[in-house]
């Protein structure tokens, strides 16, 4: 299932950027470090993508940012978790208000037992609900 959804991210990131034509490789992220477990989602109007990532940094991360028509990021890559162990497996939706809803499984603890979180971000990308648990118990 994940497979198949990164595809069809692959593709809409593909035909929203590369309308024209194929083009060169594009970096979309300003991270030094690797980047990883990329997701993407557009907004209602198919203007702006919306970009979350793992930073493979040594405390792995998730940051959010906005790509134009071109594929270039808007602005900085903004940190959305805060784990000193590993966030991984982000995903990334818009609703209609343009509000971006994201989740990943974080791991904040030294026994590495993974939760997933929740944050909500408006059309700005000021954050309406902060980093949230959302589950109960950890996941094995």
């Amino acid at each position: 299932m994940k497979t198949i959804i990164y595809m069809i991210s692959l593709l809409l990131l593909s035909s929203f950027v590369f309308a024209q034509e194929w083009t060169a490789d594009l970096r979309v992220t300003t991270s030094d470090s690797s980047s990883l477990d990329p997701v993407v989602a557009s907004d209602p109007g198919a203007t702006i993508m919306h970009l979350a990532f793992v930073d493979g940094a040594a405390a792995k991360n998730i940051y959010y940012n906005r790509l134009d028509a071109f594929g270039l990021p808007i602005g900085a890559d903004r940190r959305i978790s805060q784990t000193t162990g590993e966030a991984k497996q982000p995903a990334i939706a818009v609703d209609v208000q343009r509000n971006k809803h994201i989740v990943w499984a974080d791991a904040d603890d030294v026994h590495f037992n993974f939760k997933i979180l929740y944050t909500k971000l408006d059309a700005s990308g000021n954050v309406v609900i902060d980093r949230r648990v959302i589950t109960d118990a950890a996941i094995t």
